[in-house]
This record gives C-alpha cells, structure tokens and sequence, in this order.
C-alpha cells in the first residue's frame, strides 16, 4: 500500500511539474535519481525495478512495449537478468536488445553472452577493412609482419591440426582448399605458402603433408603448380632445397607409393605440353660440390613382384625430324678429372639363374631407316686407346663366357654379326676388323674365331665357316688368309687345321681357294710363315679327313682356270732351310689298311693342250757335291703283291713317241 502511495505522489509530481529529481533540485530528465554521494555510493544508492520469479503467464500487450523487469531466476533458456517486452515479436528480450543479427550461439539463434560461447555467422567478416569480399577477409599494412597467426599450444598425443580446410564440392568447377595470391612489385623473395619447423625432437617432421582419400575416378594430386607468367627468369614447379648438416641421408624428393591399385604408379611423371623451343628435361640433376658419389638417379627395387623392373623407362610415341635419344650422356671438355670415365655402367652381381644382360636392346620397328643395335662414335684426338666395345669377364662360372653373341630370326637381307668399316686413310698401324688377345692360358680350346652352322640349318644357300673378298686396288700383298706362329710352345702347331667329318654325299673341300683377279703382284691362295723355333713338328698346313661320306675327299683342290699366260703351279713348293736335316719338298706318309689301291702322288693329265706335259718333272740345279736323285723311291715292306720301284702305263693314242722312261 505504501508503494502504491509513494508511486501515486510521483505521478502527481510528473503532472504537476513536468521533471522529477531525487536527490536533485535540477533534474535533467522526466526522472533523476542521483546519489547522495556519488563519490562514496552507499549500498543502496541505486534504482530498482520489478524483480520476477518467472515471466508473467499472460503476455503483456502492446500497450506494455518496453516494459522492463528482472529475472531472477533462470527460465528455459533465459538467464537471469533484465528483460523488456518486445511485442512485435511477442517475446522477453534481454535489454541488450533483439536477438544479434551479426553472431547467435551455435546451434541457435540465441545471442551469446559469455566470453566461452561458440559463435556463428552467415555474412562477411572483415578485419582492417569495412569491405570483406570473403567470410573472412583480413587486411594488414606490411609493418604489421603476419596478416594472421593461428596458434596451438599443448602436449597432445593425438593428431593435430592448427588449421583445417574442408571443402566439399558436388560441382564439375576446380576447388581448392587453400589458395595464396603474391602479387606487387617487389624484388624480395615471394612465397605463395612457407613453413618453418624448429622442433628438435626426434619425431617425423614434415613441411607440406597432403592426404587424398577419394573415391572417383578424376585425377588426384598430392601438390599441382602452375607457372603461367611470362617473365625471364627460370620457373620451377617445385624447388627443394636441403642446407642442413645432418648426417641422416637429404632426399630433395622422396615419394612413398604403398597403394594396392592395378593403375600404375610413378614416383615421378612430368608432361610437357609447351610450345617453345627450349630444352625440356624430365628430371635435370645438377651436382656443384660434395666428395662422395654423385648420381643423377637411383632406383632401388626391393620387390620381389614376377614382372619386369625397370630402372628407366623412356617411351617415345610421337615422330619428330630431331634425333631420339633413350639415354643421352654427355662429358664435356670441362670434366678433367683422370678417373675412369662410363657413359653407361652397369654392375650385376645378382645369383639368379636367369640370363643376365649388362645391356640389350630390341629394335621391333617396321621403318626403312638403318637400324643399329648399339652405336658407338669415337672421336677424340687423345693418344691413349680408343675401345668401342670393352667387354671384361671376370667371374668364375662354368657356363659359357661370350663377349658379343648376336642372333638373327628374321629379315631377307643380308645378316652381319659384326661389321667393321675403317674409313680413316691415316691410320700407320694396323687396321684390325677383329682383334683376339689371349694373354692367359687354360686347359680348354683357346679360338680367335669359332664358327658353328648347327644341324638345324637347312638353308640352302652356300654356307662359309669363314668367308674373306679383298678387292682392294693397293699394290702391298694381299692375303686370303695369314695365319703367323711366333710362339715358343712345344705342343702341336697348325698355321690351318680342317677337319671334315660331314658323312653327307657331296663334295667335301678341305680348303678351296680362287683367285680370280687380274692385279699383276703375287697372289696366293695360302701362305703359311712359321719361324717358331720349338722342338716339335711344325706344319705349314694340316688336313684331316674322316668323313664317311661316298662323295670324293681332296684334301686340297687347287683348279688353274685364269687364261693368264704366266707360269701356272697347281702347288709350288720351296725348301730353302740351311741345316743338315733331310729335306722334304712333299712328304706323304700312307698307313692306311684298305684293300683299295694307295697312291703316294696321283697325276692325271686330260687336258687337249698341244704342249709338253709331264706327269712328274724333277729339275735338279742344285751345284752341291752330293748326289743328286730325280727319284727315290724306298720299297721296304713285306707285302705278297708285287712291288714296282717305277712303273709306267701309256696308254694314249697321240701319234708321238711312246717311251716308259727316257734318261738323260
């Protein structure tokens, strides 16, 4: 009742003199209230309105807009405090005012009043600018040094993140989930992202970790640069650069690929799609300092997957006028060092039973063009050795040790195991097609040149075990063949060893020799020099048949067909040794058991020339006081048949004199 009386005089008084003071004679609204002492409040120097327990069960009316009161208590999710009526929306709204258009709790549209409340928004966010293009767009001036800085602080043992970026596109339009613009006119060093790890620890540090886990079909990129500017300086999609002195082993770029996928896989793929005229590298090493090996790549294969391992793939899809290079190695005048030097080296120490190849190459195209398996071009002025192949075996198996082997399967054209081709006119020493040094013996067959035609060639065609055309046009000596025996060695030695054991029926050649041009030198079909001065036989040449064969066997054929009018020896042999041996010029020994007749020397003359023909001749010059015999002949066995020291059967018709021997 009290209240209502005293809230009844301020009414009067509002009436009565338009402004109301308490504690004051000079208000300066409707309503002052002032404290007695403003400098030391009392407790009670304040205003007090209504103060509810709940809000009232009937809603006020418009009449009552901005009427105010205080909660007391908390009720639903209003906290204690003040409220006013705010009827458009019929509802108690905190005296702060409506709901903040700008911030609501999360999860609601309530406004958030404590310092720990989650916020949210939906427009623009600026910070140092009042014109935010993005939800949150940050301006800062260059003085300020970070634009913005996200900290985490903390011991946590499970994976964090400072920032993360979520981006879920359902569009075909590119998405990124960060995206840095450097631009101005700077001259410092510009980075579009940079991170710094000064962790000591001995966990696993990383600069840039990306993790794709999609499951379409579109192209995932762990990192993508693009460099569209046009400016002189050099561009790289990704430059590393380790300048630590950590022992651990510095990777400028290590990929780990773990998936089980049956699409392939590349550590590394560049395409290059550019139009200039620039070169373009793959993968460009380039090695200033450091003492210890220096690779431009190493592939390291630790699988034991059943397809094949490459170390580089190179694959060519596209023609071009310019020359095509697998593996293109260049030392250039600059590189002085004195230690060997390897455009390609290959180490293969591995056990398997496989054939092991230190290089191979397979050419399968269908082109016109000259097709080498392996090109060599030498053409340094040095004076030290110039190899082509160097070929160097080494280990200790029981399996064959080949230093080329080339095979054919196809082609109609001519096939060539090794071709040489000497060009140079200055060369002073030797010029060599095929150069054998054995300077280590065994106890297997030692062969400069093995030539084997196995029974499943059933070519044909003439087959030559070795096969020689000189038609040079010089005046020296020309040699089919030139076989020279210098060494001291006891054993046998052959200038040219036949040995015929075919049992097929056709003519079987122990060595067959024409020469059939017109140069006016000597010409020989065979010339054997041996001045080897060991004990043992020396043969200037050796021919074994042992065929079975129904066919004839010479064990040498010389045929004079040339219409030359010189001399013409079907065999010329010279003995002009000084010692005191006997000297042979045809020894034949015939220790044959046949029941056929044995010839020591057969001549048979058909020919329908008008000269003088001689089955046998022997001219005896020689001055010495020793006897001089036309013929020896020595009949020493046992046998029952008869034996003739001479015996001569004429049996021709020419009307001429017929005598069974003539002495001078």
């Amino acid at each position: 009742m009290k209240t209502i009386l005293q809230l009844a005089a301020l009414l009067l008084l509002f009436s009565a003199y338009g402004q109301v003071g308490v504690n004051t004679t000079a208000p300066n609204a409707l309503l002052e209230v002032k404290a007695a002492d403003e400098a030391t409040p009392a407790s009670t120097d304040g205003l007090i309105i209504p103060r509810l327990d709940t809000f009232p069960a009937t809603n006020p009316t418009a009449a009552q807009q901005g009427m105010m009161i205080y909660l007391k208590n908390t009720v639903g999710t209003n906290s204690p405090g003040f409220y006013y009526w705010d009827n458009p929306t019929t509802s108690w709204l905190t005296v702060t005012g409506k709901a903040d258009a700008d911030w609501f709790e999360a999860g609601g549209t309530t406004t958030p009043d404590l310092i720990t409340d989650h916020a949210y928004r939906m427009g623009r966010v600026g910070i140092g600018t009042g014109s935010p293009n993005y939800k949150l767009d940050v301006v800062a001036d260059m003085s300020e040094g970070i634009a913005s800085q996200v900290s985490m602080i903390g011991a946590s043992t499970s994976s964090v993140a400072a920032q993360a970026i979520v981006v879920q596109n359902d569009g075909g339009g590119s998405a990124s989930g960060s995206s840095s613009y450097v631009s101005g006119s700077g001259g410092g060093h510009l980075r579009g992202y940079s991170a710094t790890i000064t962790n000591s620890s001995a966990g696993l540090k990383t600069g840039y970790s990306v993790s794709t886990n999609g499951s379409g079909a579109g192209e995932e990129r762990g990192f993508y640069a693009s460099l569209i500017s046009g400016g002189s300086g050099d561009k790289y999609g990704m430059l590393l650069n380790a300048t630590g002195q950590s022992t651990g082993d510095l990777f400028g770029a290590y990929s780990v690929l773990d998936g089980t996928g049956s699409g392939n896989h590349y550590g590394r793929l560049s395409l290059f799609e550019g139009t200039g005229a620039g070169e373009r590298a793959g993968n460009g090493n380039t090695f200033s300092e450091g003492t210890g090996q220096h690779y431009g790549a190493i592939n390291m294969f630790n699988s034991a997957a059943s397809a094949s391992r490459v170390g580089t793939y190179n694959g060519f899809h596209a023609g071009s006028a310019g020359n095509v290079f697998g593996a293109y190695n260049h030392m250039d005048e600059a590189l002085t060092n004195n230690g060997l030097q390897y455009g390609m080296y290959t180490l293969n120490n591995s056990p398997g039973s496989g054939i092991h190849y230190g290089s191979r190459t397979i050419l399968t195209g269908t082109g016109d063009g000259e097709k080498t398996g392996n090109s060599t071009t030498i053409s340094s002025t040095g004076n030290g050795n110039h190899i082509g192949v160097d070929q160097r075996f080494s280990g200790t198996g029981s399996g064959q040790h080949v230093g080329m082997w080339s095979r054919f399967t196809h082609g109609t054209g001519d096939h060539k195991g090794q071709y040489n081709h000497f060009t140079n006119t200055a060369a002073s020493l030797y010029s060599l097609g095929v150069h054998n040094d054995f300077t280590l013996g065994g106890s297997g067959v030692a062969a400069g040149l093995y030539t084997e035609f196995a029974s499943s060639n059933v070519g044909s065609g003439v087959q030559y075990g070795s096969y020689l055309s000189n038609s040079g046009v010089g005046t020296c000596v020309h040699y089919g063949s030139f076989s020279l025996l210098s060494g001291s060695g006891s054993g046998l030695q052959y200038g040219v060893s036949t040995t015929i054991d075919n049992s097929g029926g056709g003519i079987h050649y122990g060595m067959s020799t024409t020469l059939s041009g017109a140069g006016i030198g000597q010409q020989y079909g065979s010339s054997t020099v041996i001045d080897n001065s060991g004990n043992a036989q020396h043969y200037g040449d050796v021919i074994q048949l042992s065929g079975a064969g129904s066919g004839a066997h010479y064990g040498s054929s010389v045929v004079l067909s040339g219409s030359g009018t010189g001399l013409q020896f079907g065999e010329s042999i010279r003995v002009n040794n000084s010692n005191d041996n006997e000297h042979f010029g045809q020894y034949v020994p015939m220790t044959g058991e046949g029941s056929g007749s044995h010839v020591g020397t057969y001549h048979q003359l058909t020919g329908p020339g008008t000269g003088f023909q001689c089955g046998t001749d022997n001219r005896i010059t020689n001055s010495g006081l020793g006897e001089h015999v036309g013929t020896n002949n020595l009949l020493s066995g046992s046998g029952a048949g008869d034996h003739y020291s001479v015996k001569n059967q004429l049996s021709g018709a020419g009307p001429g004199f017929i005598m069974a021997y003539i002495l001078t």
